[in-house]
């Protein structure tokens, strides 16, 4: 029987979804073929256009690139029916193409905490779908799958393809997810009181059910952090004469960086002194949680921040 996002009540509380109908006129170059779904592709739009802004650009233009939903901050919006085809996986009249359903997550250009949001929106649609198929996660591919092309390159370059699974799962069946859904939000403090207690998990456990659950794991870590030490015991890396700590540095310098971004936010980082994507990734969220200009370069500005907030 095909499915056509009878979405639950659990998920519309929890899920902004949005229709536009693609007109019929373009169903010739967008989806021209029926589709019986066998799973669902995941890709990164490697700009920073809106959920709305991504599927009007692509159900206006003539091009023959297309999917099924663009996923925000702020919603998920569906721009061609899941009996159809549409065309992202790279694959030709293959099994991407004429049998998977498109899932763009946006914002991944400058990725932060607004790509996080939407990444986790993104897990509450997957899971919804899988549900709704009666499938499980072995359903889900990435755009690389089919095509080799580094796509969703925000999920596997920051956080890894087991990331996303497993933010998927909690969705599926975290009971501290589900009993969240349609209950007031807890404040941070209480949740932090909560991690303290041992509830939500440890490093990266513990942001993977948080985000899950619609919180903000940064700011809750930022309590438990003051609550448990007064000052950050560990060494404050130096600015080097660049102006900053980035992409691609190593020494010791960045290994102090590590630790730091670590105590800060348990980002589960490997302190090994090199400055890599998932490095860059904890910088630009630790930026866009103390509200600093969010570029992945821990300069002066950062570091000050730091200081501030962690002495």
């Amino acid at each position: 029987m095909q499915k056509q996002t009878g979405l639950t009540e659990r998920v519309k509380k929890m899920l902004q979804i949005t229709k536009v109908n693609l007109p019929q006129t373009k169903y010739a170059i967008k989806c021209p073929n029926e589709m019986k779904p066998v799973g669902i592709t995941i890709h990164n739009t490697a700009n920073d256009a809106s959920a709305m802004s991504e599927i009007s650009y692509m159900q206006g233009n003539s091009k023959q690139v297309s999917f099924h939903f663009a996923v925000d901050d702020y919603r998920a919006v569906q721009g061609i029916e899941l009996n159809r085809n549409a065309w992202h996986a790279g694959d030709g009249n293959g099994k991407g193409n004429r049998n998977t359903i498109a899932i763009e997550i946006c914002y991944s250009k400058s990725g932060g905490a607004r790509f996080q949001k939407a990444m986790n929106n993104a897990a509450i649609l997957v899971a919804e779908l899988l549900e709704e198929y009666g499938w499980g996660v072995d359903k889900l591919y990435t755009h690389k799958d089919f095509s080799g092309k580094n796509c969703p390159h925000r999920i596997l370059g920051d956080f890894g393809w087991q990331y996303f699974i497993n933010l998927v799962k909690q969705h599926l069946d975290d009971a501290d997810v589900k009993e969240a859904v349609g209950k007031p939000k807890k404040s941070n403090e209480e949740l932090a009181k909560e991690v303290l207690a041992g509830k939500w998990g440890d490093g990266n456990e513990r942001r993977q059910r948080l985000t899950a659950a619609g919180y903000d794991c940064i700011a809750v870590q930022a309590i438990v952090n003051s609550k448990v030490k007064s000052t950050y015991s560990g060494t404050f890396p130096t600015i080097p004469s660049k102006g900053y700590i980035g992409n691609g540095d190593k020494g010791t310098n960045v290994k102090n960086l590590q630790s730091l971004l670590n105590w800060y936010g348990s980002y589960g980082l490997i302190v090994d002194g090199i400055a890599g994507n998932k490095t860059v990734a904890a910088i630009k969220s630790f930026q866009s949680a103390e509200k600093l200009a969010v570029d992945g370069k821990f300069g002066a500005k950062s570091l000050a921040k730091a200081k501030a907030v962690l002495k």
